[in-house]
């Protein structure tokens, strides 16, 4: 992996491994674009100024793990979803195995995710948040309170109210899986 700083210029990401546009009309490669925006846990709109790691290959990109997550672990429950606010990552186990995971957005510091041990309360495909100017949130699972894991805009630090955002193929990905009383353990 190499870490590069992207310069967005017209639409034109300049990376020293590849160039590729990365906007609506012209998507040149659009599983690689999703390899960097999940191992980076950041919108392309937002790699403009950042460094981010790019991966060397298709995969390499498939078989990356981020830091401190275990394929293996939390054999106590049958299943289990786990989340890391410290590196910003979602695992869901299986009889102690890794189906997936995903890079999360948390809450920010004003609005900390609350820790401790929950579980999925209630599931929308759609719902709207009626605290926060009615935003939608899709995918929505509510753990507790006014926090549900749901897809939202993804900025590569806490920038919710509290919620857990997911890129949206990992929020449709997680809400089939999930079931409704499924344990979500959040550290």
């Amino acid at each position: 992996m190499k870490v590069v700083l992207f310069i967005l210029f017209l639409g034109l990401v300049i990376s020293g491994w590849r160039s590729a546009y990365f906007n609506e009309k012209q998507r040149a490669d659009s599983v690689l674009v999703a390899a960097v925006e999940k191992i980076n846990g950041l919108d392309r709109k937002y790699f403009a100024g950042r460094k981010v790691l790019i991966p060397d290959n298709l995969e390499e990109a498939k078989n990356y793990r981020p830091e401190g997550l275990s394929d293996r672990g939390y054999g106590d429950f049958d299943s289990i979803i786990v989340v890391d606010l410290a590196r910003s990552w979602l695992a869901v186990y299986r009889q102690g195995r890794l189906l997936f995971w995903a890079p999360i957005t948390r809450g920010r510091k004003a609005r900390f995710t609350p820790t401790g041990l929950f579980a999925i309360q209630a599931k929308w495909r759609l719902i709207y948040s009626k605290k926060y100017g009615n935003v939608p949130m899709p995918w929505a699972m509510h753990i507790t309170g006014n926090i549900c894991i749901h897809q939202g805009p993804m900025m590569g630090r806490g920038a919710s109210h509290g919620c857990l955002r997911l890129f949206r193929r990992d929020a449709h990905r997680l809400y089939e899986w999930a079931r409704v009383g499924a344990p979500v353990l959040i550290k």
